[in-house]
């Protein structure tokens, strides 16, 4: 009763969160149940009050995930309660404990048919649970593609259970555990066999037993009743089927989701309904793992996921039980997946995904099952989120990775005794992203050149060298042994290190009492070539595996290994002469018909036969039979079958031939000393679920930011976590990203492709090239600009015009270069050539960029690329409030010192990149007259309009530079000085100081150097050549304008010539043009006529659309598109009675925004928001309807359509009744007016 006392006072004060203190009494026994197993140590945890512990020196006791265990507290700390075991009998191992020895003996004399190795594996593994069912789902299939009959398979097991002494040979302890462990083994084998049944019969058309029909009775039933006998039974089955047939359970799941979600949420909370859909939900998200990054046409697999998980999380939320699934790891997955379905701010909900990931308190918005769609607006609407309170930790072969306050930070294992950070804060990685190494780097990121990758690609190999080539350092000098191994002995050998030089070379020690030391090429393993690191060789644990090898040389006391031979003699322990061998060509056959391959479990292939088979290529996947043992490097000989489709990677299957070839592990004994040190310092030590998780999100940024340095780091981070964690397919996948981005900044630098590191490019990624589309487009770019002024490629470009749109378009730019190019056409060519680098994001790269200034900053001279992204955020993050303090710095800098000039637009090598990414952000949207004021409206806002007038000397964009819009900023001195928040800013060369008033006075007396002019007077009469409104111009009326303006969407972009804005042109179908007198014009061709009020272009996808007009007194009217096209070339009347003020293109499912004043003697300014269909369809002469009633406005301030797709986030104030004209800004939410200040909408 205390306790629970306590826990409720306390769940007053902290909310969910429990202190150790109040929910336990020293010397108490409570019951926690295993949640994770560590070298030396398990981690526990109270379920009733949700608290973790660690139990320590568990390296010899018998414990599994799922054990309740009791345990006695010893003392209670603020973050863990330290704990024991209240009884260790029961626990510790035995001579009457089942083990891998006792289990094989067992196996061996039964003589199966199928691989015991595996079966033991599965069976002794430490995973309860769902990682337990996960990994039975991976066993069984496992069999099916070896072509094992699983009835036998079942009966084995069951005579396992049923007719072995199995069971005797279990302690006490143990022997349910194994009991319930068979039994589930027994029943999905039932489940699978099955779904076997079903798929064999889809072929026979007579035959009722198909899949389809089982999915469709299924699905019938739940749609009827919401109810379907045994459904345990039944969802089993369907889970085997779908894990059988991807394209059944792409195909059918939209279809079952939407069955579940006709029904109400509480009709499946009933077990065992919900844990049945649940797990089913599981595995689909968990199958869809890193598909949705290599899927072009992945909207609909985007949507699926985002229903899949916002149901599963409903039927969690009130018992988040991670043994079925994982709350917190899927509402993290649901935010980052929500992300691509919010193009406006992605990486907010990627930072959200983080929170909830970290966060010690993070709660899912409530939602419906109806309002799943909604949830990236709702989700986004929680933005900013609170920084994450805790301390989380995983270590992993002496490499930790740490998550709290202070960021991601990575420590390599020399990092303790002198830890040194590699990255400036300046590059402002995502989530202060750090790697911290026991050295400093041989280079210094912070002096860096701006788009210069080469350091980071050096700093990066320097990382994977501390990280991951840590052990013995072999010398150039051998040891003297008393007694030594000879040439020609097998012995047991572990890899310590990777060659610096050579990542095919790794240093080995012998693991034996004599020892000794040597190395092994990756050759002396296996006959194929792969992207090979340590961790190939390494257990998840972090211990060295242990293999058999044969000294086959020396060399001055070290010894040259090879292990070929010994995985030859084991390898048709793999395969029996009937089953079908999955493997993949490492080249196209020979004139004999003979190709080099890899099987899916990695070992070496020499193919025969593979003469007569069309498309066969590298790469091709292939089924065939064995013959026999092979000669030479390659392991076996098989004769090919026929081409099929299997889904496996080669780094991978080496991983696994490593892991069956393993004889045994050793372990370094600082290893659990290091984990216990994590614990002792984390709130929680992470499941490396949850760092793949991290993994992803790191991935998402990656392709979010634009800057080819942030992502290139992001991928080099993700990379290594990888190789933490020993998932090497990812790891080379983010190796071939890095690659690809490495070769287009050689291009942006050099304006060429280095054409053998293409084909080196090609040759060591071309498995995963030919299994992502992403990357294959990528990779197909780069061979489309390696054509640049070849052009006897020009038949190539014109066939890869034929390709997918974002190869097409480069493709034809590249061809269009060459043509110029050879008609001596030099200045298109070269506008051309920029426009490559446009595409391809390599945007300050372009040829021909005109120089400000020295090209160097300095006393009176600075470079900013940008009025609206801060420097490091490289066109992601609009910040303009951030980066207007920085710009008014270092004006305040220049008016304290001797005048000087900002360039706005220029890189910091003071060539001019252009402002266009700022003029076509949501706080421009082209604007260039608003653009020029920002600057003049930020300093009178600081400093007041005297000053502004006075001492900026002139300001304007460079009307010289043709190409690139660039803004030049003249400031002159203030002989006094001006304070910025309480300090004055200086020029020091070519950075800014910040000085107290004592430190400015002194500067002003001893080092300051005014002009002669300003020493005598300034100048009254010098003002500044703007108009400068009292208050900002976005604040006053829409109609206060000239007499004739018509204005557009700010968020629509209309570009009637490609000249405006080549980046975000298409194609127009034609044009509607807005004449004085009110008159309007449809044209087929633009006729570049700036006298015209508004020129409307007309997009090939909206001739369904509307054009929508608003007046100055409040009327709306929508004019169908599709029938203005039909309109003739002349002049044609429109409604002329009042005002129009506001044009643009909608669709039916747009919503149109109208912000006013009210007709009060204290208007405020309101806004309300409209569904487009709810006007009545009119034609170019009617006066269109109100959205209110007469009488309630005094005043239109601004129009606005937002897109359908951002609707949801102004629900709040959508389709009010007409009685009501609208919010003021203070009654709406902060990211509602966040968002359309965003959009430069700053009427409200």
């Amino acid at each position: 009763m205390n306790r629970n006392l306590n826990v409720k006072l306390n769940q007053k004060w902290f909310g969910n969160r429990i202190l150790p203190r109040d929910a336990y009494r020293l010397d108490g026994v409570y019951d926690f149940k295993v949640r994770k197993l560590f070298t030396t140590c398990c981690e526990v945890i109270d379920e009733s009050t949700d608290i973790t512990a660690y139990l320590r020196g568990t390296a010899n006791l018998k414990l599994f995930k799922g054990q309740i265990v009791k345990c006695r507290i010893l003392s209670v700390k603020e973050k863990h309660p330290h704990i024991e075991l209240a009884d260790y009998r029961g626990f510790q191992r035995t001579e009457r404990s089942l083990t891998d020895e006792k289990l094989t003996e067992l196996l061996d004399v039964r003589e199966l048919s199928w691989n015991k190795k595996d079966f033991i594996r599965l069976l002794l593994t430490e995973e309860r649970e769902k990682s337990f069912e996960s990994q039975c789902h991976k066993w069984i299939q496992g069999l099916i593609n070896k072509k094992i009959d699983l009835q036998t398979v079942k009966m084995d097991c069951s005579d396992l259970l049923e007719l072995s002494e199995l069971l005797d040979l279990c302690a006490d302890s143990e022997r349910e555990f194994y009991q319930d462990r068979l039994t589930l083994i027994i029943e999905q084998l039932t489940y699978y066999i099955q779904s076997d049944e079903l798929i064999a019969n889809e072929n026979d058309t007579d035959s009722t037993e198909t899949p389809t029909n089982f999915i469709n009775s299924l699905f019938n039933k739940l749609k009827v009743s919401g109810f379907v006998y045994h459904p345990i039974k039944h969802f089993n089955i369907l889970s085997s089927i779908f894990l059988r047939r991807p394209d059944l359970m792409n195909g059918r799941i939209k279809e079952l989701l939407d069955i579940i979600c006709q029904r109400h949420i509480e009709n499946w909370r009933k077990e065992p309904f919900c844990s049945a859909i649940i797990k089913l939900l599981e595995l689909y998200v968990r199958e869809c793992d890193g598909r949705i990054d290599k899927t072009k046409d992945n909207l609909e697999l985007i949507k699926n996921n985002i229903q899949a998980l916002a149901l599963q999380l409903l039927l969690l939320q009130d018992s988040p039980d991670t043994s079925i699934a994982d709350f917190r790891l899927n509402t993290a997955r649901l935010c980052a997946v929500s992300s691509y379905l919010y193009p406006l701010h992605p990486d907010w909900l990627i930072d959200m995904a983080y929170y909830y990931l970290f966060h010690s308190d993070a709660k899912l918005v409530n939602y419906t099952m109806d309002k799943a769609p909604l949830l990236p607006h709702y989700i986004a609407s929680l933005y900013p989120c609170e920084p994450i309170d805790t301390t989380n930790s995983f270590t992993q072969n002496k490499i930790k990775l740490q998550i709290s306050t202070d960021g991601i930070m990575l420590f390599s294992p020399n990092s303790i005794q002198n830890p040194c950070a590699v990255f400036p804060q300046t590059l402002e990685l995502w989530q202060g992203m750090q790697v911290i190494l026991g050295a400093k780097p041989s280079v210094n990121l912070a002096t860096a050149k701006p788009n210069d990758l080469t350091p980071y690609q050096q700093v990066w190999q320097e990382i994977e060298n501390e990280m991951f080539n840590v052990g013995q350092v072999i010398t150039t000098t051998g040891v003297k042994r008393r007694k030594q191994h000879k040439i020609g002995e097998l012995v047991r050998i572990s890899f310590i290190s990777q060659d610096n030089y050579s990542n095919n070379k790794y240093y080995c020690h012998i693991e034996d009492e004599i020892g000794g030391e040597g190395f092994i090429y990756m050759s002396d393993i296996v006959a194929y070539t792969i992207s090979s690191s340590l961790r190939l060789f390494l257990a998840p644990d972090g211990g060295r595996y242990v293999f058999m090898a044969s000294i086959i040389d020396e060399y001055n006391g070290y010894f040259h290994f090879s292990m070929l031979q010994e995985i030859k003699d084991n390898v048709l322990d793999y395969y029996t002469y009937d089953e079908d061998i999955i493997c993949s060509l490492g080249g196209s056959p020979n004139a004999s018909g003979i190709a080099p391959a890899v099987s899916r479990d990695g070992i070496s292939v020499s193919l025969r036969n593979a003469i007569g088979f069309e498309g066969l290529e590298k790469n091709s996947i292939v089924s065939c039979r064995l013959i026999g043992r092979s000669t030479g490097t390659f392991h076996i000989q098989c004769e090919m079958n026929q081409i099929t489709t299997y889904d496996f990677d080669i780094v991978s299957a080496f991983k696994n031939l490593m892991e069956d070839y393993a004889v045994g592990c050793v372990y370094d004994e600082n290893i659990g000393k290091q984990e216990e040190e994590a614990i002792l310092e984390s709130d929680r030590v992470l499941d490396e679920s949850y760092v793949r998780e991290l993994i992803f999100l790191i991935d998402r940024m990656a392709q979010i930011d634009k800057d080819y340095i942030k992502m290139y780091n992001y991928l080099a981070f993700a990379r290594t976590l990888s190789m933490m964690i020993g998932w090497e397919s990812q790891a080379a996948y983010y190796k071939g990203r890095m690659d690809i981005i490495t070769m287009l900044h050689y291009f942006a630098r050099n304006s060429k492709v280095d054409e053998d590191k293409l084909e080196q490019l090609e040759n060591v990624n071309s498995e995963l090239f030919a299994n992502n589309e992403i990357l294959r487009d990528r990779f197909v770019q780069l061979q489309a600009v390696s054509f640049m002024n070849k052009p006897e490629h020009n038949a190539d470009l014109f066939e890869l015009t034929k390709g997918s749109p974002s190869i097409s378009e480069l493709a034809s730019l590249v061809l269009a270069y060459n043509i110029t190019k050879g008609s001596q056409m030099e200045s298109t060519a070269t506008d051309i050539h920029n426009r490559i680098k446009q595409q391809l994001n390599l945007n300050g790269f372009e040829t021909g960029l005109k120089l400000y200034g020295s090209g160097q900053e300095t006393t009176d001279t600075e470079y900013k690329t940008s009025l609206v992204f801060p420097a490091g955020s490289k066109k992601v993050k609009e910040n303009p409030e951030k980066q207007m303090e920085e710009i008014l710095k270092v004006i305040n800098s220049f008016m304290n010192t001797a005048g000087g000039t900002l360039y706005v637009g220029v890189n910091d090598y003071g060539l001019g990149t252009g402002v266009e990414d700022d003029l076509n952000s949501t706080v421009y949207h082209g604007d260039r007259d608003k653009y020029q004021r920002a600057i003049p409206d930020a300093m009178c806002a600081k400093w007041g309009n005297s000053l502004a007038a006075t001492y900026i000397e002139d300001i304007s964009f460079d009307a010289a530079n043709t190409d690139k819009d660039i803004l030049v900023v003249k400031i002159r001195p203030h002989q006094a000085g001006v304070p910025f928040d309480g300090y004055w800013y200086v020029r020091v060369g070519s950075t800014k100081r910040k000085l107290s008033r004592e430190e400015f006075d002194e500067y002003q007396r001893l080092n300051r150097k005014l002009p002669e002019e300003i020493e005598t007077e300034v100048s009254a009469n010098h003002h500044v050549q703007f108009s400068e409104p009292e208050k900002p111009a976005v604040n006053g009326p829409l109609v206060i304008s000239k007499d004739d303006e018509v204005r557009t969407s700010r968020i629509r972009k209309n570009v009637p010539a490609e000249y405006l804005d080549p980046l975000n042109y298409t194609e127009p179908i034609g044009f509607f043009k807005f004449l004085s007198g009110g008159k309007f014009r449809k044209l087929e061709e633009y006729d570049y006529d700036d006298q015209s009020l508004l020129t409307l272009a007309v997009l090939d996808n909206e001739s369904k659309s509307y054009l929508v007009l608003g007046y100055a007194n409040g009327h709306i009217v929508k004019v169908p598109v599709e029938e203005l096209l039909d309109y003739q070339q002349r002049d044609y009347s429109r409604y002329a009675e009042s005002k129009l003020v506001f044009a643009t293109i909608a669709d039916e499912d747009d919503a149109i925004m109208t912000i006013s004043k009210e007709d009060k003697t204290r208007p405020k300014v309101v806004m309300r928001l409209d569904h487009l269909s709810s006007f009545d369809e009119g034609k170019l002469m009617d006066p269109g309807q109100l959205p209110y009633n007469e009488g309630l406005m005094s005043e239109i301030m601004g129009y606005e359509v937002i897109p359908a797709q951002y609707v949801p986030d102004f629900e709040g104030i959508l389709d009010k009744k007409k009685t009501f004209i609208g919010y003021p800004a203070n009654n709406v939410t902060r990211p509602m007016v966040n968002t359309l200040h965003l959009w430069g909408i700053n009427e409200i």
